[in-house]
């Protein structure tokens, strides 16, 4: 199901949808997101639980270690001179 909102979670057969406007607002996406959590209390008695708390993101940070490209070689390889 594509919508331009956000829809009911709290079964598949209800087809309301909050949408957000201006879509480029956050305070919007919180309002929308309140209505819908007020909807899916009020007409399914259903509270939707948060199963996975994302913290900040770490993709600028990169790697937390250097990444070794090509085969190791032995130690004796190594001291040669």
């Amino acid at each position: 199901m594509k919508t331009s909102g956000l829809p009911c979670r709290a079964n598949h057969d209800c087809e309301v949808v909050f949408t957000v406007m201006p879509q480029d607002s956050m305070d919007a996406l919180r309002e929308a997101a309140a209505k819908r959590n007020a909807h899916e209390l009020e007409a399914h008695q259903y509270t939707h639980i948060v199963t996975t708390v994302l913290g900040p993101s770490t993709f600028a940070q990169g790697p937390a270690a250097p990444r070794r490209r090509g085969r190791r070689r032995k130690e004796e390889e190594l001291n040669v001179i």
